[in-house]
């Protein structure tokens, strides 16, 4: 994934290697689980409301065009 986004393999290796992004990764994953009750991909909160998977782009534009109806 690293290549593909232009990474060479020494700044791929040296980001994987990183305490600091793995703890900052940690934390986030864990303010997603104790918040949202997130426990896997994909996840995705939108307005505070939790979508699980991916779905169809039908799927999508109602579940965003009902949120969009909100406001």
């Amino acid at each position: 994934m690293g290549a593909r986004a232009g990474m060479s393999a020494q700044q791929v290796d040296a980001c994987i290697g990183d305490a600091a992004v793995q703890a900052q990764t940690t934390k986030i994953g864990q303010e997603a689980e104790t918040k949202y009750g997130i426990t896997g991909t994909p996840s995705f909160i939108v307005n505070g409301q939790m979508r699980v998977g991916v779905g169809s782009w039908e799927d999508w534009q109602t579940f965003l065009d009902g949120m969009l109806a909100k406001k």
